[in-house]
């Protein structure tokens, strides 16, 4: 397939073409923000959508208000912007021999009907709701914790991915076990999820069959996980999923820290297969994903990160929530591209400490994902800067550009979200 782009005068182009040749000759390459965090980050090789998504640590430990300003132009006569305004009340009970109880309500209020462009906000003709998010029973004790309910959670293909106005939801069965320093175990049961990542109602808990758009009358997904390495220089881990008559998946990765002459940075590799496993699906269907990625530093507060993946057979499988592939951009990833798929992106990032308790965080990054025998060819361009203080408060602020070569098409994509944190349990 000729990948080749229409060179021009406009330095947009002339950027993107050097995009172009460096992604080419990086068989992977990952860098992450590293001032404004610990040691511990090296292992967060992910993809840009992460890096844009990357939930603050205590905002689903304290209440918070938040309000976001959307924007949606799929096509040149089609524009859509709202303002939202809601928050969420998480209430947690004391530990009462090792039993609690915790509860998130969230409420959301938009400024217009939503429209289709923008169901994963909320239902199109609607312009309020609210939600139960969180209720669950939940058990600790030593190592070992379940949690029964209404949760939220993040595993590479469930995910909760908090990137608009609520987290993706869930009805599951979660439990955690840690033996020794270096052994972390997950395992759990899925029902049904809300918010943006099941693909149908934001503000409506969906079996997954649906969100998957399985026929009939199905179960739900069977996941565990372990990892091994949490503090080391190197870290694997290894997930196995049953989508109850859709498809088995197994996950792996690796990541591993290094320093060279000096120049530290951290590698990943990843790996994923699939195959049908019912009638749910319309058609038996496999394939398989890899992807490596590199990172490193270039001073205090700079750095390069840029990520490869390639899909084989029927492409990649698709996920609830944010997408564990290195390659995702804010908005396309690698299985937007039917069958054999190669993508790559690049991005520079800066990110800082500044004075009084204030950090700050710009990303510019490059995409492309495109067809292996066939002419899908779409690429991303993306801008986030982003400015918090402390545990208080924090606001990021996104930009896309999405161009789709097939349909000779551009969209345009935008956001701006800001929490303000209170009443931490």
């Amino acid at each position: 397939m000729n990948h080749s782009l229409q060179v021009n005068a406009s330095v947009l182009e002339l950027v993107r073409l050097r995009f172009d040749a460096f992604a080419y000759g990086a068989v992977a390459l990952m860098l992450l923000w590293q001032s404004a965090c610990g040691e511990e980050t090296l292992f967060k090789v992910q993809g840009v959508h992460e890096e844009m998504t990357a939930q603050r640590p205590w905002l689903h430990s304290a209440s918070a208000l938040r309000g976001g300003l959307f924007l949606e132009e799929p096509s040149a006569c089609k524009r859509q912007t709202v303002a939202m305004a809601g928050g969420h009340l998480h209430l947690i009970t004391e530990n009462y021999r090792g039993f609690e109880l915790s509860a998130i309500l969230y409420a959301m209020a938009s400024s217009d009907p939503i429209e289709e462009a923008m169901s994963y906000l909320m239902e199109p003709d609607r312009q309020a709701y609210v939600q139960l998010s969180e209720a669950a029973l939940g058990y600790r004790h030593d190592g070992f914790r379940v949690l029964i309910g209404r949760q939220t959670f993040d595993t590479p293909f469930i995910d909760s991915d908090d990137w608009v106005m609520m987290p993706n939801a869930f009805s599951a069965v979660s439990l955690w076990a840690h033996t020794g320093e270096q052994w972390r175990w997950r395992a759990g049961y899925v029902h049904d999820s809300a918010g943006s990542g099941n693909g149908v109602a934001t503000q409506r808990f969906i079996p997954v069959a649906e969100t998957f758009a399985a026929s009939g009358d199905r179960g739900g997904a069977l996941y565990a996980g372990v990892r091994y390495g949490v503090h080391e220089e190197s870290m694997s881990s290894l997930w196995a999923y049953r989508f109850v008559d859709i498809a088995d998946l197994l996950y792996a990765e690796h990541k591993a820290r290094f320093d060279v002459a000096g120049l530290e940075g951290s590698v990943a590799i990843q790996a994923s297969t699939f195959g049908s496993s019912g009638k749910a699906l319309a058609h038996a269907q496999e394939g398989s994903v890899v992807g490596g990625a590199l990172r490193m530093g270039l001073g205090a507060a700079l750095s390069v990160h840029a990520a490869l993946n390639r899909s084989f057979e029927h492409g990649a499988f698709g996920y609830i929530g944010g997408s564990p592939y290195l390659t995702s951009m804010e908005v396309v990833a690698i299985d937007a591209v039917e069958g054999e798929a190669l993508a790559y992106n690049t991005a520079v990032v800066w990110a800082s400490e500044l004075a009084q308790g204030w950090s700050a965080e710009a990303l510019l990054g490059y995409g492309r994902f495109a067809g292996v025998a066939t002419k899908a060819q779409i690429d991303e361009i993306d801008l986030m800067v982003s400015l918090g203080h402390q545990e208080a408060w924090d606001v990021m602020a996104v930009a896309a550009r999405v161009e789709d070569a097939a349909e000779d098409a551009a969209s345009y994509h935008a956001r701006m979200v800001m929490n303000y944190h209170f009443w931490a349990q």
